[in-house]
């Protein structure tokens, strides 16, 4: 029969040659042992040398205990010993979480768990529920929220909940350093400018635009700063400009790959011809560049549906957006041509933080309007 003793702390020796490096665990420990107590003793050898229980000890003295439970190991020879306190610390490495399992039985604890060291496996229980979760369309007419005189200014910033909006030129590395406030995101989502203008005069706008864009080339457009913002970089934009993002993320070395999102309807030309249904979403990696983007799309082709408010809006779906969003992005989402503001209602109902950038203070009420009515909730200028 196992025997149980108590030891005063002072008494136990820490073992010099320990490999195991605990001290970040040991705040976690203490935290368990204050809630429960102490219900795991600590193994000694019969010199009081500690054999397993280094961080139990060290969360104890924290905690100021002065007295252990302890049970010697006296049973064992000295090289059993050291093959045990390997032994000890190695056998946790190897088994893992059944999540599914793991998330039922903290849906019934009323206790904060991330004080006990499972930061990562609650980020990846919150991962599994957001990821099978399907974002909603907010059905937002754009076209009626465009106010004839805005209330934003060219520099302001806003708070929108967790996310933070700037009325800035994504092209101004100063702007792009105000807005993200010292934070760094994990995806870059984007849409440069270079849609059709639906209100009228759209496709000669369009032509210009595009014309400028490809006489001067995609470098002088500076979507080359952009590349190197995030470890993922999606871009979604029209055949013409394809060859240049490729030739760009060759030039940069980086992974790069095309995906797709085809719309549920077009609009005819100025000439009577049909546009094209499909947009070119370029997914380019800040990686080793010999080595793929770390995850896969389920799918290279997302197909919108119709907007039951306008049927001609040019508005990124939230769900295309989402998409990505969960794909590449743990926590932070930098979208510097805001538009409408899809990519933050997609972060909003996913959890993650959006940093988005408008440079029109029109489409900065748009945004803030927009979050205002899917939230509940009221903006807050910063400045």
């Amino acid at each position: 029969m196992i025997k149980i003793i108590e030891k005063n702390i002072d008494e136990l020796v820490p073992y010099e040659n320990n490999a195991r490096i605990n001290d970040k665990a040991v705040e976690a420990v203490a935290n368990s042992i204050s809630d429960f107590g102490f219900k795991n003793p600590v193994i000694i050898d019969k010199n009081n040398v500690l054999v397993a229980g280094h961080t139990r000890v060290k969360a104890a003295k924290k905690l100021g205990l002065t007295k252990v439970p302890c049970i010697i190991a006296d049973d064992l020879d000295e090289d059993q010993i050291k093959a045990f306190r390997i032994a000890d610390n190695s056998s946790a490495q190897v088994a893992e979480w059944d999540m599914e399992k793991l998330m039922a039985e903290l849906q019934d604890i009323d206790l904060d768990m991330s004080q006990f060291g499972l930061d990562e496996q609650l980020n990846e229980i919150a991962d599994m529920i957001i990821g099978k979760k399907e974002v909603e369309e907010d059905d937002f007419d754009v076209d009626s929220a465009i106010p004839e005189e805005p209330k934003a200014k060219l520099g302001d910033i806003y708070q929108l909940g967790e996310h933070r909006l700037m009325c800035g030129n994504a092209l101004k590395i100063d702007d792009i350093e105000k807005l993200l406030n010292g934070n760094k995101c994990e995806l870059t989502f984007t849409d440069p400018p270079y849609q059709l203008d639906t209100k009228g005069g759209g496709i000669l706008k369009k032509a210009n635009s595009m014309k400028q864009i490809r006489e001067n080339g995609v470098d002088n457009f500076e979507p080359s700063k952009l590349i190197l913002v995030s470890d993922t970089n999606i871009y979604c934009h029209n055949k013409p400009l394809i060859k240049s993002y490729i030739e760009l993320a060759e030039q940069n070395k980086k992974p790069y790959d095309l995906c797709f999102y085809k719309k549920e309807c077009t609009v005819p030309n100025y000439k009577g011809h049909l546009m094209t249904d499909c947009e070119y979403i370029a997914v380019i990696g800040n990686q080793d560049p010999n080595k793929r983007l770390e995850k896969e799309l389920y799918s290279k082709c997302y197909v919108g549906k119709k907007d039951s408010n306008n049927e001609l809006s040019y508005s990124k779906p939230v769900g295309l957006c989402a998409k990505y969003v969960k794909l590449y992005a743990k926590d932070n989402v930098l979208d510097l041509f805001g538009g409408s503001g899809s990519t933050l209602i997609a972060c909003e109902q996913l959890n993650r933080k959006c940093y988005m950038m408008e440079l029109d203070p029109k489409y900065v009420d748009v945004i803030i309007n927009r979050w205002e009515q899917f939230t509940g909730k009221k903006a807050v200028k910063l400045n």
